[in-house]
């Protein structure tokens, strides 16, 4: 039985030696810039599996692809499929649905990273330096000794966990199953759920953003969640940004309660169609301690190379009848969507 994948990117070469270890019995399409909205969808109905970012799956060309059984996606979040009526057309379909995953290392890094060029001031002292000839160093926490909060712990916020710990820091959680977390030594700090997150901010010096975006944390950080953070603080964010309010943000960042942020994902980007290029916010972050980057925390070679090496394997268990890696039920889609 032979099934037909589209792969909706543009095939690099570096990734095709990957993609042909996928099982033999596909066939694969290639999609990204071959494919204009019209002919996506005439092929639609031919389509067996497809795999691409979130964006590419639309309430359209699911409609149209009557024959899909499998949506991998090749990232982490699945918030775009939450919209439309999405999650209630692939349940009708029984079309599965599941995530890569394969970010989890790259961004765990970046978020290491952020930590430490927030505290050490790292931009403003690089931008004196070459902007001006100064020699500006300003005496700045350790991560040693300091406590992390991570609001959202799965694989993303686990790996960092284990990082974190590594450099010295006290770790504690915010998830929605604090209790399923007790007995794990990256919560010994403490675990709270959602409706305890003041309790857990005020014990952080950094806070890490992990969660995703639903119905339950689009505006989670708000003005009373910065609030309830220690003044002079960090926060990193991985997310997607609508699950920061924007203005409370810039209002924390410029009476000077955090000492910094730092944001990977925008309020205004690609993903949600806003576009790609430009300012990424209304207001004029980059003048505070801010590290601002371009939703690239999890781009790494690695994270690449795993991604696709978990697709080709769950072609594999789709073909056998066997349960695949990081399948998202479709009840839980539902409630995301629904936000509980």
């Amino acid at each position: 039985m032979t099934m037909r994948v589209l792969v909706d990117w543009d095939i690099p070469p570096e990734e095709r030696a990957v993609i042909e270890t996928w099982p033999k019995e596909v066939e694969i399409i290639e999609g990204g810039s071959r494919l204009d909205q019209a002919a996506k969808l005439k092929l639609a109905p031919r389509i067996d599996i497809h795999t691409g970012l979130m964006r590419t799956v639309t309430r359209p060309y699911l409609e149209a692809a009557t024959g899909l059984k499998l949506v991998n996606l090749t990232g982490h979040g699945v918030d775009l499929l939450l919209r439309d009526g999405i999650p209630d057309l692939m349940a009708e379909r029984s079309i599965k649905i599941a995530t890569a995953d394969s970010g989890d290392i790259a961004i765990a890094e970046h978020a290491i990273m952020a930590m430490i060029m927030l505290s050490r001031q790292v931009l403003r002292a690089h931008e004196t330096l070459v902007a001006h000839g100064r020699w500006e160093g300003r005496r700045g926490p350790e991560l040693y000794g300091s406590t992390l909060c991570i609001v959202g712990y799965g694989s993303i916020g686990q790996a960092t966990a284990l990082r974190a710990e590594a450099f010295g820091m006290r770790v504690g959680i915010v998830t929605r199953n604090p209790d399923s977390y007790g007995d794990r030594p990256h919560a010994r700090a403490f675990a709270y759920g959602y409706k305890d997150i003041d309790s857990a901010l005020a014990q952080a010096d950094y806070v890490l953003i992990t969660a995703p975006l639903t119905g339950t944390t689009q505006g989670l950080i708000d003005v009373n969640r910065l609030a309830a953070m220690k003044r002079g603080s960090y926060l990193v964010s991985i997310t997607r940004g609508p699950l920061i309010v924007e203005r409370d943000l810039f209002a924390a960042l410029m009476n000077g309660h955090l000492a910094g942020a730092a944001m990977d994902c925008w309020w205004h980007e690609e993903e949600d169609g806003s576009g790609r290029d430009g300012y990424p916010a209304d207001l004029p972050f980059h003048q505070f301690n801010m590290l601002m980057t371009p939703h690239f925390s999890g781009t790494t070679f690695g994270t690449r190379q795993r991604a696709l090496k978990l697709i080709g394997d769950n072609i594999g268990r789709l073909l056998r009848g066997e349960a695949l890696r990081n399948q998202v039920a479709h009840d839980d889609l539902k409630k995301m969507a629904a936000g509980k």
